[in-house]
């Protein structure tokens, strides 16, 4: 297993926000994507990028994010879970 290094990284010269491609070990920017084998490697270059001081994109613009705000407008936690045993 081989990561990029940070010299590797700068080359690349990644713009903007990065966001992670769920399900493809595939890290995004909007001028370049960092593929890896596994979601191993991806987890440990997401990091290094996090440390190199890149910013991540949170997508706010989702389902589930409008269903919490939904849920919330409506006078319920959305975060509140009951624990069922049989």
């Amino acid at each position: 297993m081989k990561t990029l290094s940070a010299t590797q990284i700068r080359q690349a010269n990644p713009k903007g926000e990065m966001g992670l491609v769920s399900g493809a070990n595939c890290i995004q920017f909007s001028n370049v994507s960092f593929l890896t084998s596994c979601s191993r490697e991806t987890t440990i270059l997401w990091n290094k990028l996090l440390k190199m001081g890149y910013k991540r994109s949170y997508n706010f613009q989702s389902d589930e994010f409008d269903g919490i705000c939904q849920a919330a407008q409506l006078g319920y936690n959305p975060f509140e879970f009951t624990i069922i045993s049989a």
